[in-house]
């Protein structure tokens, strides 16, 4: 936000930095926490834009609005590195036949596809679901049954492969889909609540165990995609 407000005072636009970042945040920080109660997504830019209109600036361009978003999340985004191996485990399930999608709860599309463009992985989804984009985020329903009409596929043939409990496994369980919760990053006391209420279909410990579990429930016949 100090890096925004920066661009924003260099590109000649009047207001107060510290004002400027406490409003942002403020507003941030609040939409962050309704956004979990509704499963509505405001994209970022419209944020931005209510917190320039308190400073006299309602008359953004589509290009100012464009790089001062490119500003905002460059800070996050110059440390972002793919997991190690993605690549190659993406490759393999490809490989065997299967179908690969993503779904993200995403303030921002171009920030999510930027990084995926910077990781070499956008190729390998479709379709690719941006909750800033579809107005609406994980769990809802909705975002799962577009990748079941993308691919004209029951629920039972998909399994969803995520490492939060609510957005993740609930939400696919809710739209009929398998589930898989990978917990390499997760804080497992912050989830201790969550876990006893949301109990995943299975669990991996790492992205590496991934197409193991997969396979395995392919000849359970429990799931032949990959979501």
């Amino acid at each position: 936000m100090e890096s925004l407000a920066d661009y924003l005072l260099e590109n000649g636009y009047s207001l107060d930095k510290d004002q400027f970042v406490d409003s942002f945040r403020e507003l941030f920080g609040s939409r962050l926490y309704e956004r979990t109660v509704d499963n509505i997504e405001l994209p970022t830019t419209e944020l931005f834009h209510q917190v320039m209109a308190q400073f006299g600036h309602t008359d953004l361009s589509e290009e100012i609005t464009k790089q001062s978003m490119e500003r905002f999340y460059s800070v996050s985004e110059n440390h972002w590195i793919p997991k190690e191996g993605v690549n190659e485990i993406l490759d393999g399930l490809e490989e065997s036949g299967l179908h690969l999608a993503l779904i993200s709860n995403a303030g921002d599309a171009p920030n999510v596809y930027r990084l995926l463009d910077k990781g070499r992985l956008r190729h390998y989804f479709n379709p690719l679901l941006v909750s800033a984009a579809e107005g609406i985020r994980k769990p809802h329903v909705e975002l799962f049954n577009k990748v079941l009409r993308a691919w004209k596929m029951h629920p039972q043939q998909i399994v969803m492969v995520g490492d939060n409990l609510m957005e993740d496994i609930l939400g696919a369980q809710n739209a009929g889909i398998h589930q898989i919760w990978l917990k390499e990053h997760v804080n497992t006391l912050e989830n201790k609540g969550i876990a006893d209420k949301i109990r995943p279909e299975a669990i991996a410990a790492s992205f590496q165990e991934i197409p193991d579990i997969i396979r395995k429930m392919s000849m359970m016949g429990n799931g032949s995609s990959y979501v």
